[in-house]
């Protein structure tokens, strides 16, 4: 059993570790990748075609929702079960974060137009190369957009409807 001095230490190291994982940006890649559908509910539409991910399978319903995929050979499985979302990597738990009801603006690029996130609290984290392989996962996903939305702009089919609709010669 640990004496209190002991308690003491543990429990600063517990909040040095949740602010870590802020600092990192913990919050926000959970944002991005798996709360990206401007909805505030939990969905991982970003992540399902991105190419560095494969095995890509989810389920659930509202209240329980679950993906499993596969990033540098590691086993991911994100699950949100109310207000609580936990990752794991290969059957280790890496974050647990427990959601509340208010929402703090947040302006950062991994956001992507979405401003608002739900306040929370870390109640688990180990810090690990996963937190930038989530990064970098984000990364790549904001490249295919823009190439996606810049293939679209240039089609030509859709820039002689343009034309057409419009009356430019």
């Amino acid at each position: 059993m640990h004496d209190e001095n002991d308690a003491q230490k543990i429990l600063r190291e517990v909040e040095k570790r949740k602010q870590r994982a802020k600092d990192l940006g913990i919050e926000k890649v959970l944002l991005c990748l798996f709360f990206g559908d401007g909805y505030g509910s939990f969905s991982a539409y970003k992540i399902e075609g991105a190419s560095l991910i494969s095995d890509f399978k989810k389920s659930g319903d509202f209240d329980n929702r679950w993906c499993r995929f596969i990033l540098n050979i590691k086993n991911y499985f994100v699950s949100c079960h109310k207000s609580t979302l936990q990752i794991s990597i290969d059957e280790k738990k890496v974050l647990t974060v427990k959601m509340g009801d208010s929402f703090t603006p947040v302006n950062d690029p991994y956001i992507s137009g979405i401003e608002k996130w739900w306040c929370s609290e870390i109640e688990s984290f180990i810090e690990g190369e996963w937190v930038q392989e989530l990064k970098n996962l984000i990364k790549q996903i904001e490249i295919n957009e823009k190439e996606e939305k810049r293939k679209k702009e240039e089609n030509p089919e859709r820039i002689k409807q343009l034309k057409d609709d419009f009356g430019i010669e």
